[in-house]
């Protein structure tokens, strides 16, 4: 029975010991990071910005379209009139991919 509490309080210390090594070198490492952390922090910046300018020139440009204007039969239709219906709008194209042809 000795022995076994013995062993126990063996264990214990080691762990003990690990846990100290462990908690020493944790702010080494964390700090290690931080380096990394601020260098991706900069770059998704750089990235932020560079999408910004794209979208407010993207904005610029299609300030005043112009309507093409698209003859169906007898009336004259522009195409921002374009019948869609809420099917297509909402649908899937994945899954005309999966459909099978049924000629």
């Amino acid at each position: 029975m000795g022995d076994v509490i013995g062993s126990i309080g063996i264990v214990w210390v080691l762990f003990l010991i690990l846990l100290v090594i462990l908690w020493t070198l944790l702010p080494f490492a964390v700090f290690g990071i931080k380096e990394r952390l601020d260098a991706q922090t900069q770059l998704l910046r750089d990235i932020k910005n560079e999408l910004k300018t794209q979208n407010l020139a993207n904005k610029k440009e299609d300030v005043t379209p112009t309507p093409k204007v698209i003859e169906h039969g007898n009336s004259i239709q522009s195409e921002s009139d374009s019948q869609i219906t809420m099917k297509e709008l909402y649908s899937d194209p994945a899954m005309d991919w999966f459909k099978k042809d049924k000629s």
